[in-house]
């Protein structure tokens, strides 16, 4: 068995102080981008509304998943309090909770503070990320699995019935995914690639995952198993193809959002780095 590597580690408030122009505060701006490209996807179904303009990027959904979120403020600081109030009423319009996220660099410096004094809860999510070029060695394939990438209507909703299994999701929630994914076209003006991988198990699906092209670094999305099916090393398995196929386009890091089911896993994959990024949640008041 691979050594897990040891991992350096991030709190949010180091996020912070990072410089702006420095190797791990490029990374977390690629990440925020690559996030950004997977909200755009979502942009066309109902309930949910995105805008991105100089002001960052805004995505709010009535129908969820996924949850409403704020990315990529980048506001100069005479007008920030008169943009972050307009950006309240429209919350207060649409009625749901968001989350937004301080991704370095993102301005004026003190967002933090100001996000605070108008009632938004500080808190943090937890990225992870790796140098596509110090990989361990790959986990061994199980016996009677194997890996497709997802390409026809048929394998697209082998996927769909794996992740919501995987993640304990209604039906809805479900089609929510694919029907964002199948909608959209696998490459764009701002995504070199997307490619969707489902695990099979004796031929029925039981795990699956996305790997994102986007923003100058390779994110993958979405891994999940079936319950029943969980700690057999299925999740790494796929994981790991979408590493390597990311490598062999040319990308030197990938990073994701990791939960704590999947800490252990992405850390034996060879995911060293752990960044706790801010995040201050906006609740919509109480009819």
């Amino acid at each position: 068995m691979a050594r897990t590597p040891d991992v350096r580690k991030y709190s949010a408030e180091e996020v912070l102080l990072l410089p702006p122009h420095g190797e791990l505060a490029t990374l977390l701006r690629a990440s925020e981008m690559n996030l950004a490209e997977i909200l755009r996807l979502f942009s066309a179904q109902p309930g949910a509304w995105f805008l991105q303009d100089d002001r960052g990027v805004r995505f709010l959904n009535r129908n969820l998943p996924p949850p409403s979120m704020v990315l990529m403020t980048r506001w100069p600081a005479a007008d920030a309090d008169d943009y972050l109030d307009a950006e309240i009423r429209r919350f207060e319009e649409h009625g749901v909770p968001v989350d937004w996220y301080v991704f370095p660099p993102s301005t004026p410096v003190d967002l933090p503070f100001r996000l605070q004094k108008r009632g938004l809860v500080p808190g943090s999510t937890r990225w992870l990320l790796a140098d596509l070029t110090t990989l361990p060695p790959p986990p061994l394939l199980p016996p009677e699995f194997r890996i497709e990438v997802a390409e026809s209507s048929l394998s697209m909703d082998a996927w769909r019935r794996a992740s919501a299994a995987g993640f304990g999701v209604s039906e809805a929630a479900g089609q929510r995914y694919h029907d964002a994914y199948v909608g959209q076209p696998r490459s764009s003006e701002n995504v070199e690639l997307r490619l969707h991988y489902v695990g099979y198990l004796n031929d029925v699906p039981v795990s699956s995952s996305t790997l994102l092209l986007a923003g100058g670094i390779a994110c993958m999305w979405d891994v999940s198993t079936v319950p029943d099916h969980r700690r057999n090393g299925y999740g790494a398995c796929l994981t790991r193809v979408g590493l390597d196929a990311a490598r062999q386009k040319g990308y030197r890091y990938a990073s994701l959002n990791s939960s704590d089911l999947g800490y252990s896993v992405y850390q034996s994959l060879g995911f060293n780095v752990e960044v706790e990024v801010p995040e201050y949640h906006w609740e919509p008041r109480q009819a």
